[in-house]
């Protein structure tokens, strides 16, 4: 155990608040269930896909737009939020370390919940499977 000041929380208390975090962050993540915002995301509108008019440097200025904002544009725009794969991918890989440490079925059954989806949206080639953005 390493050694702490007086106005330093020790090792347990730490331990007890990153447990808090990360329990409020998944049940965050479970009621919007796992969806969310990618920052590249200013396409998926199908206003300002008409207004680019088919033009790249349009396209990307609306891109940029949407990203750098400091408020949330997207819902005013009709850009809904979205399953990210590799998202996803990260949550399956989080769930399994819960689980080895802890398991608790209900980890196991996220993973398990998460790779199927994976395996359900990719797609095939002949030696390999992949994943799109949205």
């Amino acid at each position: 155990m390493r050694e702490t000041r007086p106005d330093e929380p020790s090792e347990r208390e730490l331990v007890r608040q990153i447990k808090d975090v990360a329990g409020k962050l998944e049940n965050y993540l479970e009621k919007v269930h796992f969806k969310g915002y990618d920052p590249h995301d200013g396409l998926l509108s199908p206003f300002l896909f008409r207004l680019s008019l088919k033009k790249r440097v349009l396209a990307a200025g609306w891109l940029q737009l949407v990203k750098n904002l400091p408020f949330n544009l997207r819902p005013l725009l009709g850009i809904t939020p979205q399953v990210n794969p590799k998202a996803l991918a990260l949550f399956l890989r989080g769930y399994l370390i819960k689980y080895k440490l802890t398991l608790a079925p209900k980890e196991l059954a996220m993973a398990e919940t998460f790779g199927q989806w994976l395996l359900a949206s990719s797609f095939s080639t002949d030696d390999s499977c992949g994943w799109g953005y949205p």
